[in-house]
């Protein structure tokens, strides 16, 4: 019987370096060695750029080995290593092999390593041996049986022998880890937690991931915040090396690889100098692309200025990618292949670029070649290829954002070219004070460079950013010069466009005569134009200011607004269109038809990202759910719109969102929360200056101090009302809403004549004058019956088509519901019956619940709001009084997610408002620190 031969111990000399630090991640590297190996592979190299760890995780998986006890484990530093004699002494030195003095030969070096086997050989630094070096090691891993070599190099060695195993920067979470225990080396006391976490991850994406990146950057962690750490690597390679004064090896046993891996610098310097002049020349000028690039954009940029016989570009980018300082994104087999410089190898290669005309010359290159394949995108981000060249254009963001910057002073048009075609997907990409600060700039600079329809076109787009954020004195005196310039030029569609832009600022002042003046106006010029995309936009404002008006065109105008929306092909309008289609079905009580398209409209603007119209969506379906009555899913709308409108930065947006909550909660008695709401939604439509929503938010203030007996703020948060609505031209809700509202002051007045003066008579004659309000709904002989209303201030009456409002509507019910309680008492609610527990009971595990009154409620089967519930019932046990963060709340359901700020708020403030619409409304608590269940209220916890 044969045995297996045991390892032969090696020298010293060839031992393992001690591990001093840590190992971190590479978890499936580590096991893919392993299965490399037993798969039948003599060599594998582990390839990777400077810094990746590619010498850790050998030494890593060879200490394994070693361990296990089956094979001799030996290192050998190649880092001084040139040539194939130089490999052989290496190796011969490592091994303590006696040889001649004619030096050491393969068939000696093979039969040595024979007769050490098994054994596992670990190569570190091969990447600067040259051809002949790599060819002896191909002989000696073909002849030398039950020998293994792990490899490590920046470049494949192109064997037959060779298995690559390409190292990727560190996953996120590891990356992260890695910094928090190098951390701790210089500061004892670091963790990340919640308050750090964001601030961590954000740093080392910006080292790119690298091992020694974030090593070197945890060192400054005692003297430096991750604050400053993020602001100083603008100046990286002075901030990622060792302190001065840290300890390390002696100099004179320093190796090369050693004295690379003292800082991020001196390793990138390693690797320039293994490249040949024209992969260095590539590389410097790739350095201008400020994100990923494909083919076509290195070709043109490296062209310009080669030498005749320059090398082909493919081969130069796959080069550059095998000595891994160029990566090759990951893209579908089918679409073609881009590339990416590191953050860290890109600095590097700009500062080998230098700052003369060689940079200039590239970046100019850079811009035209993007510029003006940008610019053909935008003009087909409108129509069929919409979606394809609306990703073309996100995918060249940074490059276009980088041509906007950098080419501000010596090529002004450029920049603003770059900024105008990015567009359409700015909109949905950035947030709208930082699009409002990129037009505003391309806007000084086309005028800068003396282009009056580059600077009417900037123009128009900063003042439809500042008509968002409410500035609309800005917006429109920037509106009013486009105008001009639009007439000097004699261009009709950008004549249009101001007079668009225009008829909105009309519109969000409740200029609505004004509005439809300057949108009839823009039609006509788009039609000039022969602009049919200008047309339907122009179409799409006239419904919805006849939507605001007397309705008497919405049904056509809507027609024709669709047909022609459809047959332009810009999805985003569509959407938009459907939504007023949808809020105008719901206003006149065609339910089932609203629900339909504004569902549609909801579902598709989530999948094409369209925030804006999501939200828009969201507000009118919530309208729909209130208008039925079900005000539990009307909530659970507005608080899925909520975070959209602060994500979007839409003051306009966030006023309407917040209002409409307010309605929501004084028609379910929720005074106080109501008046909140509905005092901020005031101001924030203040700050706009919309008249007509804010009228109507303080009419419903009003009959939020009106409900609870505050009769005097009552009346004066009406007269505010009526005066807003004087001076402007309402739309004809808001004095329907206003008309019906003054009568809870006549039902609060008739139970004080009841009840405090036994006026039985008194209480009949005012609740007679609060059911004529409701007949005048009916009738639609609407106006605002105010005390004390100033002498000549204008309100208008309101058609019979005012009947069909929903706002008025929702108010009538609020009025109905008072006259009931007036009139008769209200029948007992189900929550008094006989049997009902008096207090809320809730399960530990969360898993069920009783409100008080009620029947048990089985979350069960909703893993989501029982983990949130338990997670509630565990604090107030903890901590009473205390209440959970947001993120708390979000960890408790979700604790393997780390979404973005606005989905995790979406997802909590709609799990809370579903356990209290299930019956945890009188229990369960939101405050500006997050929620908790009520300490005040007795809850019984069951186990």
């Amino acid at each position: 019987m044969s045995r297996s031969r045991a390892p032969i111990a090696l020298p010293a000399s060839a031992r393992l370096p001690e591990q001093t630090t840590s190992f971190v991640g590479r978890v499936r590297e580590l096991r893919r060695i392993g299965a490399l190996f037993r798969e039948g592979a003599r060599l594998v190299s582990v390839l990777g750029p400077a810094g990746i760890g590619k010498t850790r995780l050998a030494l890593r998986y060879a200490r394994r080995a070693l361990a296990g006890g089956r094979r001799a484990v030996g290192c050998v530093d190649l880092s001084r290593a040139r040539g194939a004699d130089a490999l052989l002494t290496a190796l011969a030195q490592a091994l303590s092999l006696q040889v001649g003095p004619r030096g050491p030969s393969v068939e000696l070096m093979t039969a040595e390593l024979s007769a050490r086997a098994p054994l596992l050989l670990v190569l570190d630094n091969l990447e600067q041996v040259d051809g002949a070096g790599v060819a002896l090691l191909s002989a000696l891993a073909a002849g030398a049986k039950g020998v293994r070599w792990l490899v490590t190099s920046r470049a494949p060695l192109r064997i037959p022998e060779e298995v690559r195993l390409r190292l990727d920067p560190l996953p996120s979470r590891a990356a992260a880890r890695l910094f928090e225990a190098r951390c701790r080396a210089a500061e004892p006391g670091f963790v990340i937690g919640e308050g750090n976490r964001g601030e961590v991850e954000a740093l080392v994406e910006r080292l790119d991931r690298n091992p020694l990146a974030i090593e070197l950057a945890a060192a400054r962690a005692d003297v430096l915040t991750l604050p400053q750490l993020r602001a100083r690597l603008t100046r990286r390679f002075e901030l990622l090396r060792p302190p001065t004064g840290a300890a390390r090896a002696p100099r004179s046993q320093e190796t090369p690889a050693m004295v690379r891996e003292r800082s991020l610098l001196a390793a990138l310097d390693g690797s320039w100098e293994l490249l040949d002049p024209p992969e260095q020349r590539a590389l410097a000028r790739l350095s201008v692309f400020a994100g990923g690039f494909d083919l076509d954009a290195a070709e043109a940029l490296l062209a310009e200025g080669a030498a005749g016989r320059a090398p082909f570009t493919l081969d130069l980018l796959e080069s550059l990618c095998e000595q891994s300082l160029l990566s090759r994104e990951r893209v579908a087999p089918e679409a073609e292949a881009r590339y990416r410089l590191g953050e860290s190898v890109r600095d590097y290669a700009a500062a080998r670029l230098g700052d003369g005309p060689e940079r200039a010359s590239a970046e100019l290159v850079h811009a035209r070649f993007y510029v003006s394949l940008a610019e053909r995108w935008a003009r087909g981000a409108v129509g069929p290829d919409a979606d394809d060249c609306c990703a073309k254009l996100r995918r060249e963001r940074e490059n276009l954002l980088a041509i906007h910057v950098r080419l501000a002073e010596r090529a002004p048009s450029l920049a603003v070219r770059a900024a105008l075609a990015l567009g359409p997907v700015l909109i949905a990409s950035s947030p709208l004070r930082a699009r409002q600060e990129i037009y505003g700039a391309s806007a000084v600079l086309a005028e800068r460079a003396g282009d009056a329809a580059l600077t009417a076109r900037a123009a128009l787009a900063c003042a439809e950013q500042e008509r968002y954020l409410g500035e609309t004195r800005a917006a429109l005196a920037r509106v009013v010069k486009a105008a001009e310039l639009a007439r000097g030029l004699a261009d009709p569609t950008l004549e249009g466009e101001a007079a668009l832009v225009r008829a909105y600022l009309c519109f969000d002042a409740t200029a609505f005569a004004d509005a439809a003046e300057h949108a009839e106006r823009a039609r006509a010029s788009f039609l000039a134009g022969s602009d049919r995309y200008g047309e339907a936009r122009a179409l799409h404002l006239l419904l919805v200011l006849d939507a605001h008006g007397s309705q008497n065109r919405s049904r056509e105008l809507a027609e024709r607004a669709l047909h022609l929306v459809r047959e332009v092909g810009d999805r985003r309008l569509l959407l938009s269109t459907m939504v007023h289609v949808g809020s105008l079905s719901v206003e006149q009580g065609r339910h089932a038809e609203a629900r339909v398209v504004l569902e549609e409209a909801l579902s598709r603007s989530r999948v094409d990202g369209a925030s804006e119209v999501e939200c828009r969506a969201l507000v009118y379906l919530s309208l729909l759910e209130s208008d039925l009555g079900d005000f539990d899913r009307g909530e659970a709308r507005l608080l899925e719109a909520m975070p959209l409108a602060r994500e979007l930065g839409h003051r306009l947006a966030e006023g309407l969102v917040v209002g409409s909550l307010g309605v929501v909660e004084l028609l379910q008695r929720r005074v106080g929360e109501a008046r909140a709401h509905l005092r901020r939604a005031a101001l924030l439509l203040e700050d706009v200056g919309n008249r007509h929503a804010r009228a109507t938010f303080v009419a419903f203030a009003g009959a939020a101090e009106a409900l609870s007996g505050r009769d005097a703020d009552a009346r004066a948060l009406f007269q505010v009302a009526s005066e807003l609505v004087s001076r402007a031209e309402p739309p004809q809700w808001v004095a329907g809403v206003l008309h019906v509202l003054g009568g809870l002051l006549e039902v609060a007045e008739a139970r004080r004549a009841r009840d405090l003066r036994g006026d039985d008579e008194g209480c009949k004659r005012l609740a007679r004058r609060a059911h004529r309000r409701l007949s005048d709904v009916e009738a639609g002989a609407l106006r605002p019956r105010v005390k004390g209303r100033r002498k000549g201030s204008r309100i208008p009456e309101a058609s019979p088509a005012a009947a069909s409002w929903a706002d008025i509507r929702l108010a009538a019910r609020l009025l109905r519901t008072e006259l009931a309680a007036l009139e008769g008492p209200l029948p007992a609610p189900s929550s008094t019956r006989a049997g009902a527990a008096s207090t809320p009971e809730v399960a530990a595990d969360g898993s069920w619940f009783t409100p008080a009154g009620g029947t048990p409620v089985d979350l069960g089967r909703r893993p989501v709001l029982r983990a949130i519930l338990a997670r509630l019932v565990e604090h107030l046990r903890r901590s009473p009084g205390a209440a959970l963060s947001l993120s708390e709340v979000f960890a408790s359901a979700w604790p393997d997610e780390r979404p973005r700020r606005g989905v995790a708020e979406n997802r909590v403030y709609v799990a809370i408002a579903t356990l209290r619409s299930l019956g945890l409304r009188d229990v369960l608590r939101t405050r500006d620190d997050g929620y908790l269940l009520d300490p005040g209220q007795v809850i019984h916890v069951r186990a």
